[in-house]
């Protein structure tokens, strides 16, 4: 390793050597170090991990749109609150997608809330029509229009009007939808 300042490759030498003479000294003082943060360090990382791994899951399904670090780190704040939940309570708690990912749901602020992990074992991969559901796929298409590609958006559209059963949307300029034979919120229901 070439050094600019020749006293630092000196530096380093002397603590390599120090390391490798007292292996046992130091690990003891590392462990010692880490066991000292390491509530804050877990507080830290663990939250970010999840968040990381249901990111991963999502793009590896194709339902992920770039997020803005303030969408990120929203995303962060609800995982965090899940575990607090969890912690205070002592029930186990799940992050849901209100649309899931299998139905073209993305991994986004809009489309996920807190649910006992019950609650979410029986909604599984189900979408229950409600207006909210319905402001959250305009919401998608949107987002999948703006930050994606049109094909991508398109192709949301065909699938959640499978899921809701209707055989004709028509998309304004104002994303706003409109269905052709436009079903009522009791026939959504049924």
């Amino acid at each position: 390793m070439r050094y600019k300042n020749p006293e630092n490759a000196n530096r380093d030498a002397y603590f390599r050597e120090y390391r490798r003479i007292n292996e046992k000294k130091v690990a003891e003082k590392d462990k010692a170090r880490y066991e000292k943060k390491r509530d804050s360090i877990l507080e830290y990382t663990k939250p970010r991990m999840s968040e990381w791994r249901r990111l991963s899951r999502a793009k590896a399904r194709g339902c992920y749109v770039p997020l803005t670090e303030d969408e990120k780190k929203t995303l962060i704040s609800i995982e965090k609150t899940r575990r607090e939940l969890a912690k205070d309570t002592g029930k186990i708690y799940e992050i849901d997608h209100i649309i899931p990912v299998s139905c073209g749901g993305l991994h986004h602020p809009i489309n996920v809330r807190i649910v006992e992990a019950v609650e979410n074992k029986l909604k599984s991969d189900s979408i229950i029509a409600t207006p909210k559901t319905v402001f959250i796929a305009k919401e998608h298409y949107r987002l999948y229009n703006h930050r994606v590609s049109s094909e991508k958006a398109q192709e949301f559209l065909e699938q959640i009007s499978h899921v809701f059963k209707i055989s004709d949307f028509t998309v304004n300029e104002d994303v706003s939808f409109s269905a052709v034979n436009r079903p009522t919120l009791e026939e959504f229901l049924k």
